[in-house]
């Protein structure tokens, strides 16, 4: 029974695995065309024409507004109307509210156009005394921040770049994020590189190993 008892230990020790990670905080950035939609002198939204999250493509109309905007930062805003930039294929998100009544002040940023080539990523710094044991290929465990229910299970992503010069005493690192409709260029989280995985059989030896 003794025995026994002891292989079962023993069976578990080696299938149970106990990873070594390094934990950070994480930033999504991105890469891709992306461009603001801005109010340029303001006015009173009339009509929303497009849906938060909405496909859109260049010379679409997003909002009528009451009062004559004029041309700014490249944006075509003529004849009480918030067009989409030079974008195709594309989703609006706003970035205030989008309801008829609502009075644009004049410079606001009314909304982000995002392409379909936009690409999400995460970015981590790592401490210069831990950057030995990041590797490129190494997993990353990450939990983000936000709303959806979705983004509270943690995301699998992959070290894809470490940076060859630390600031300020920490190492840039890129983390690839799977593509997911979820993942927001203004979320945040906690990211754990798993630097080793190995069974519990084989920490708990290390662990005497180092001891004696």
């Amino acid at each position: 029974m003794f025995f026994g008892i002891l292989l079962m230990v023993a069976g578990i020790g080696i299938v149970v695995r106990y990873p070594d990670t390094i934990k950070a905080v994480m930033k999504v950035e991105s890469v891709g065309d992306v461009q603001s939609v801005t109010a340029g002198t303001g006015g009173k939204i009339v009509k929303v024409l497009v849906k938060p999250g909405g496909r859109v493509k260049k010379g679409d109309t997003l909002l009528l507004i009451a009062d004559i905007l004029q041309r700014n930062s490249g944006l075509l805003q003529r004849n009480n109307a918030l067009l989409v930039p030079n974008l195709q294929n594309s989703r609006v998100f706003y970035n205030t509210i989008a309801q008829p009544g609502y009075v644009l002040k004049p410079g606001e940023v009314v909304a982000i156009i995002h392409s379909d080539n936009e690409q999400f990523f995460g970015l981590v710094r790592v401490p210069q005394g831990n950057i030995g044991k990041v590797r490129v290929g190494q997993m990353v465990l990450v939990r983000l921040n936000g709303n959806s229910a979705a983004t509270s299970a943690p995301v699998r992503g992959t070290v894809s770049y470490i940076a060859d010069e630390p600031v300020g005493g920490f190492f840039a690192v890129k983390v690839t994020l799977p593509p997911s409709g979820e993942i927001k260029g203004w979320m945040t989280g906690q990211a754990e590189i798993v630097t080793e995985n190995v069974s519990l059989l084989s920490r708990i030896y290390k662990s005497i190993w180092k001891g004696l």
